[in-house]
């Protein structure tokens, strides 16, 4: 059931994704306003995550029946070059 090499290499891609993501900086935000709540703030997060997750993996699972990974990765792959463009032309 479980893939641990599958695990370890998710966990990589999204831990790198998500460092200095703006999800993360809400957080910060959120966080530096109640110092005395982080722990809070980093539950609230946490589960945040976990769910946004768990729609992107079903979605995943779904999707990738119908659509083959080779174009998801296409497709993704152009849309975040487009977002990298946009937002350098935006500056």
């Amino acid at each position: 059931m479980f893939d641990l090499g599958v695990i370890l290499a998710t966990f990589i891609s999204v831990f790198l994704a998500e460092l200095g993501d703006k999800t993360q900086l809400c957080a910060f935000s959120i966080g530096a306003n109640k110092p005395n709540a982080w722990f809070s703030v980093f539950i609230g997060s946490s589960i945040a995550l976990v769910c946004t997750s768990l729609i992107a993996a079903l979605c995943g699972k779904y999707v990738g029946v119908y659509i083959s990974t080779k174009y998801l990765n296409i497709v993704t792959g152009l849309f975040f070059i487009g977002m990298g463009i946009f937002f350098l032309i935006k500056k």
